[in-house]
């Protein structure tokens, strides 16, 4: 084995498998030719490998690669580490004072994968809506045939289940979001269009739309009320059967008045009218 001239030269009774033309552009990035020459190809080969090898952990060094940065920038559940990484910011330092760069470091992502996940800090609190959303449509289209309120507030129950275990995030969520008028803004966004969505799916089965559309938002409503309880008591009722507890209070209620009732009551005219009639 010898270095010279300007060329890199393999020779030998067998093929070195492939290797010329990388370790070529190695050895003339180490500065130096190298001539294999000999008999036996497996002795060359040998060789060879341990040039590349040499060779190639000298460029590592020389670029001041930190293995493990870059390992930890694949890791999977990229998302999952930048929600975590971004609430843990919101809670030490502000919303408002966390840029997607801080996610991204903290994460150890590069801001184009966070642009990649999410289209700004604020989506990063609300990365399961769309799960939620597709949940709530499968479990309606695939339930028996019930009143829609029930059918809406079933489909609530089984979605719910996938909350249970991640009551303490969704505590810490729930802080932050209520802290800051825009992430405020934003839930209600997200749960106007999961009504409408579960209106669709109703209406889909067959329900009446103005029907469909007062059953989700009737839903929508109890399920909101449901997932603050869960959240703030300190209870051991889960979300499922808080639900469907506040469902029932909210049938209740509407029992409770009748359509004549409301009407009357929506008119203060009209009750005025009947007050000064049965006075006559």
């Amino acid at each position: 084995m010898n270095f010279t001239g300007k060329t890199a030269l393999v020779t030998g009774s067998g093929s070195v498998g492939g290797l010329g033309h990388v370790t070529a552009g190695l050895i003339a990035a180490r500065g130096g030719n190298l001539v294999l020459t000999g008999r036996d190809a497996r002795a060359g080969e040998s060789a060879l490998r341990e040039i590349v090898d040499a060779t190639y952990m000298k460029l590592m060094s020389s670029c001041d690669i930190n293995y493990r940065e870059v390992v930890s920038r694949w890791e999977p559940d990229a998302s999952g580490r930048m929600v975590a990484a971004a609430l843990d910011l919101y809670e030490t330092q502000g919303y408002e004072s966390t840029t997607i760069a801080d996610i991204a470091a903290r994460a150890g992502v590069t801001e184009r994968t966070f642009f990649r996940h999410f289209s700004d800090k604020r989506e990063v609190l609300f990365a399961g809506a769309e799960d939620l959303g597709t949940r709530v449509l499968d479990e309606i289209a695939v339930m028996d045939e019930a009143p829609p309120l029930d059918m809406a507030t079933a489909a609530y129950v089984r979605a719910a289940i996938r909350f249970e275990s991640r009551r303490d995030f969704l505590s810490r969520r729930a802080r932050v979001i209520a802290g800051n008028p825009n992430l405020r803004e934003r839930e209600l966004l997200k749960m106007s269009s999961l009504s409408a969505a579960l209106s669709s799916g109703m209406v889909a089965r067959g329900v009446p739309a103005n029907t469909a559309a007062i059953a989700a938002e009737c839903a929508t409503v109890a399920f909101v009320i449901a997932f603050d309880r869960w959240l703030t008591d300190p209870g051991d009722t889960g979300l499922a059967q808080l639900i469907v507890g506040v469902a029932t209070e909210l049938k209740s209620v509407a029992a409770n008045s009748s359509p004549e009732h409301a009407a009357r009551n929506s008119n203060p005219g009209s009750a005025e009218q009947e007050s000064a009639a049965a006075a006559h």
